[in-house]
């Protein structure tokens, strides 16, 4: 019940065609064979063909919602799939129809192009089940498969979670833009007070995090903008903001910070952010799971440093320590 229940993520089990992309022609013959997979997530490190696989390859996801009879009677409702990004390019079909896609999915590097298309696609089932087919292809992201959650829906519910989302993440881009900039002019004005250097340029970053996560509104703002710059402004945006976080609060609590850590994490970001200038995203991706090892280990050391700072009673401590406490929750 849509109306009780709300919008329904598509999790569970969905039929896996490995190294296959089937239309849905193909799958009403009943003769492709299939496994279980279970989704949202990524196909990484399972063993299909004898071999455990890696994040490159593609494949044909199929599940079948059952719907109230509201939604497969005829001249019945709109019901509408919000799709986030799918790793690296996608097909969608729904009820037997080409609903949506991102990218140019394929069966090799040179026939696949990857995009990410967040979208909200429509469709009005034709019985009392909607056959739900996502094809997948990823050679360019070390990982692959429907790492996000997909929600189905009537369409005007459907379209008012987007909208919500849009219109916060719209508010959450221009405060920090602002905030930045003011923060950017202080420093202007005050060139020794490094801190509002820091925070300002951190703000920024973020601002341009929002545009290159989640819905990606860099693609509808920059209709041609390639999937390279979007994920290389993704990776580059939090491997810059990081240090400069962590610089910020040296330079308000210098006596704290150790400045030896401080000059060895810029290096160390430094590096990681030098490998999305200079390498193509099939390897730089990888430098993920260093980096977030990397960011804990920052987390716990400046969890210290804050309450140290707030036994010697130093200015700002304590709000500081909440703030650091939510953003890295």
């Amino acid at each position: 019940s849509f109306s009780r229940d709300g919008n329904v993520l598509l999790a569970g089990e969905a039929e896996f065609y490995w190294n296959r992309l089937v239309g849905p022609d193909q799958l009403k013959d009943g003769e492709a064979r299939f496994r279980y997979i279970r989704v949202p997530g990524i196909w990484n490190g399972r063993v299909e063909q004898g071999r455990v696989i890696s994040g490159d390859g593609c494949a044909t996801y199929r599940l079948s919602v059952i719907l109230p009879p509201a939604y497969g009677a005829v001249g019945g409702e709109r019901l509408a799939s919000m799709v986030p990004d799918l790793g690296s390019a996608y097909r969608l079909y729904l009820d037997g129809r080409l609903a949506g896609s991102g990218g140019m999915v394929g069966e090799s590097a040179s026939a696949a192009r990857p995009g990410y298309r967040p979208g909200v696609y429509e469709c009005v089932p034709s019985g009392s089940r909607l056959e739900v087919i996502l094809q997948i292809s990823n050679f360019h992201h070390r990982k692959g498969g429907a790492w996000e959650k997909i929600f189905i829906g009537p369409a005007p519910m459907v379209r008012d979670v987007r909208e919500r989302r849009l219109v916060l993440d719209f508010f959450l881009f221009g405060s920090i833009v602002i905030i930045g900039l003011y923060h950017l002019v202080l420093f202007i004005m005050r060139k020794q007070e490094r801190s509002y250097f820091y925070f300002g340029i951190f703000c920024l970053l973020i601002a341009a995090r929002i545009l290159a996560t989640g819905d990606y509104y860099m693609i509808r703002l920059f209709p041609g903008v390639s999937w390279e710059i979007v994920i290389g402004t993704e990776y580059l945006s939090f491997y810059a903001a990081v240090p400069l976080f962590f610089l910020f609060m040296g330079s308000l609590f210098p006596a704290e910070c150790a400045a030896r850590v401080l000059r060895s994490m810029t290096g160390i970001f430094a590096l990681f952010c030098s490998a999305v200038i200079l390498l193509p995203p099939r390897l730089y991706t990888w430098t993920m799971q260093c980096c977030q090892a990397c960011l804990i280990a920052l987390c716990l050391w400046g969890f210290a440093t804050l309450v140290l700072a707030i036994a010697r009673k130093r200015d700002g401590a304590l709000p500081f320590l909440g703030g650091f406490i939510i953003l890295f929750a």
